[in-house]
């Protein structure tokens, strides 16, 4: 993926579309945190939005979207074989799912068990879920991934994904 070593990983793993998964905001989101990274004083290192998921019929488009807002720091993993998915995981920082709701996405487990500080909307079943260890902004409003993004520091990534793994 031409990630530099060190560098701050921000990952998910859903279904590559719009509808429900949001992949749309998660990179304008992104892109908007990226682009301001340079220019606001940051303890984390550069940035970079890995996808993961299984190709939908709007992947091509979103994948347009990332080229066009922030080409070189966000990469895609297409239909990768969920037995590497473990190895994945472990090369994010921390994981974002940007649904408004589910019911109990296998993903989120996935990523909490790892030990990643996990970032999700604030609705019951993903407060439940990602325990006293998770992140929670309201992900319907413009800015405010973008906001919690920057708020983001090794201790308090470090943090949350042992509150979430303990959880």
């Amino acid at each position: 993926l031409r990630i530099p070593e060190g560098a701050f990983v921000i990952g998910t793993a859903a279904a590559i579309k719009k509808h429900h998964k949001r992949i749309d905001y998660l990179i304008r989101e992104f892109a908007r945190f990226a682009s301001g990274f340079e220019s606001q004083p940051s303890t984390l290192p550069p940035p970079y939005l890995v996808i993961a998921g299984s190709h939908q019929t709007d992947t091509e488009a979103l994948q347009a979207l990332a080229s066009e807002l922030c080409p070189e720091h966000i990469k895609f993993l297409v239909d990768h074989p969920h037995e590497r998915m473990p190895d994945v995981l472990r090369c994010y920082d921390a994981f974002v799912l940007t649904s408004l709701f589910e019911m109990m996405p296998i993903a989120l487990l996935e990523a909490i068990a790892t030990g990643l500080s996990v970032i999700t909307n604030n609705h019951p079943v993903l407060e439940w879920m990602g325990g006293p260890g998770g992140i929670r902004p309201d992900m319907s409003i413009e800015g405010s991934l973008c906001r919690t993004l920057q708020e983001l520091t090794p201790d308090s990534v470090a943090q949350h994904g042992q509150a979430a793994r303990d959880h």
